[in-house]
């Protein structure tokens, strides 16, 4: 360095004392080393969902010095990190932890999902051929998505129909999908009247669709009467009230 070169030096590192400028060998750390710390605190915070995320750095921030010990320390709460996520970058120093920066992560999750294969109208008829199974990204995806093994019981357990017009490449979610009504709208249902010693069964007719457990309304052209009652199972319900 020359005489002036180093008189340069000398002045510019004076000025940046009196203006109180920290003058520090810290450099930020690399991406590298943010992301293995970032995936070993998911892993230890999320064993079951780690390998469904995928991360990518968007910026980091603060003073760390990257020959030091590195952690992540992720939100405080119990949820899944999901798309835009800052989470503190902290160094070991003389034994302890000490928060030195931070960054701001894009979470990517992935998940097995259920896949409509073909194109289905409300209340049409779906079928296990209907669909396929697929791994993809859901970050942005709204709603629940239809994981396999719940469409597998599901299917295996009723009718089952598309609660919302399905799309092919559609990814469903959990509520695309209906079991087959206990009751139609016009329907006959056999309603179990009890009250007190009385019990007797009355033929009515649905006024409005409802699965088993749901309270419908079912009208008697004999007594020319509305009740309310719950649907017990295909065609069949108990009385609620006379309305």
């Amino acid at each position: 360095m020359t005489p002036v070169h180093s008189l340069h030096a000398t002045i510019l590192l004076i000025c940046l004392c009196v203006f109180g400028v920290t003058v520090s060998s810290a450099s930020p750390p690399t991406s590298e080393q943010i992301l293995i710390a970032a995936r070993n605190a998911l892993a230890e915070g999320f064993p079951a969902d780690a390998h469904r995320l995928k991360l990518r750095i968007i910026r980091t921030g603060g003073n760390v010095d990257d020959t030091l010990a590195l952690r992540v320390i992720w939100p405080s709460h119990a949820v899944l990190p999901r798309a835009r996520t800052q989470v503190d970058v902290l160094t070991r120093q003389a034994g302890r932890w000490h928060k030195s920066g931070w960054a701001l992560l894009y979470v990517s999750q992935f998940d097995s999902v259920v896949v409509a294969r073909t194109n289905r109208r409300k209340d049409e008829l779906v079928n296990p051929e209907d669909v396929q199974y697929d791994w993809r990204e859901i970050t942005t995806f709204r709603g629940t998505p239809l994981h396999p093994n719940a469409f597998r019981t599901f299917v295996r357990d009723n009718k089952t129909f598309a609660a919302h017009p399905l799309h092919t490449n559609h990814l469903l979610r959990s509520d695309d999908l209906r079991p087959d009504y206990s009751a139609t709208t016009g329907a006959a249902v056999e309603m179990r009247y009890q009250r007190g010693h009385i019990t007797f069964n009355l033929t009515c007719k649905a006024r409005e669709p409802g699965f088993e457990g749901d309270i419908i309304r079912l009208y008697n052209t004999d007594t020319d009467v509305t009740y309310r009652a719950r649907l017990t199972g295909p065609g069949t319900a108990d009385w609620i009230e006379t309305r």
